[in-house]
């Protein structure tokens, strides 16, 4: 499918830490069929991923991805952030080959078997 949807980002700080809120909408009418957030920490080099959302009626559509690699590149280029994380749970085998297409390694396996990755831009 071509790529029929925008990024939209609102960015807050809280402790010092920013947090940017990442949409990806329709064009025509501003629907919202996906959402990430990242927390940039106090150094302003690492942000941590939470809570990325694609609507089902999206997904294997490039949502995803395009959210990422706009989020890597924006904070890389505003806040200096080189360097990005995120925890994946073992059973989420399609978050695992996205991101791990997206060239973030695994790192570390933690106790709950869920996994830590990162990507160094």
């Amino acid at each position: 499918m071509s790529k029929d949807y925008s990024i939209v980002s609102f960015s807050t700080s809280i402790d010092g830490k920013t947090r940017r809120l990442f949409i990806a909408q329709t064009p025509t009418d501003l629907r919202v069929i996906g959402s990430m957030v990242i927390e940039v920490d106090l150094t302003g080099e690492t942000g941590y991923i939470y809570d990325l959302y694609v609507a089902p009626e999206r997904r294997r559509d490039g949502v995803a991805s395009f959210m990422i690699r706009t989020a890597i590149s924006d904070l890389g280029n505003a806040e200096k952030t080189s360097a990005f994380t995120c925890n994946i749970k073992n059973k989420n085998s399609v978050s695992i080959a996205l991101f791990e297409k997206l060239g973030f390694k695994r790192c570390m396996t933690y106790e709950d078997d869920s996994f830590y990755y990162t990507f160094r831009g």
